[in-house]
């Protein structure tokens, strides 16, 4: 079913280039139409997936298929978050784009805007994607908290 919608994802993923550099930028561009690809497609999926969720039974699927289609469902939702969180995507901030620049380094974890257009997110080497959604939130939130303190 999924894969139907969705194309299959090599993994890993990077995210430890710079996004400046001549290859990244044209890895980048390349590969643009896949990652918009893959984000409608996983949309797609996951919405079809919630309309039908807890029908499935009734619907004719067994409890293996059901099993299945989650895992399937799980891996692309997860896919599309490794992408998100990879160098060279776009993010925004107060209405303005600014390429992640993943970054590995010992010490704390911190994001820093630099040249407005770069969005530079310093990690632990050992870092996974849900460790780096997690700075970025944190992130925001705190920006957002300054935004609409009284």
């Amino acid at each position: 079913m999924s894969r139907s919608l969705c194309p299959e994802i090599r993994w890993p993923i990077s995210a430890t280039s710079a996004p400046g550099t001549p290859q990244i930028k044209n890895a980048l561009k390349e590969n643009e139409p896949k990652r918009v690809a893959l984000y409608k497609l996983t949309a797609s999926l996951m919405r079809a997936y919630a309309n039908i969720a807890n029908e499935m039974p009734e619907a004719g699927y067994t409890p293996q298929e059901i099993a299945h289609i989650q895992q399937e469902v799980k891996y692309y939702e997860n896919a599309r978050r490794e992408v998100k969180l990879a160098s060279g995507e776009s993010h925004f901030y107060q209405g303005n784009r600014y390429l992640l620049n993943v970054m590995y380094r010992k010490g704390s974890p911190a994001v820093i805007i630099r040249n407005n257009k770069t969005m530079d997110i310093y990690v632990r080497p050992d870092s996974d994607t849900a460790e780096r959604e997690r700075v970025l939130t944190t992130w925001y939130r705190r920006r957002l908290k300054e935004e609409i303190a009284p």
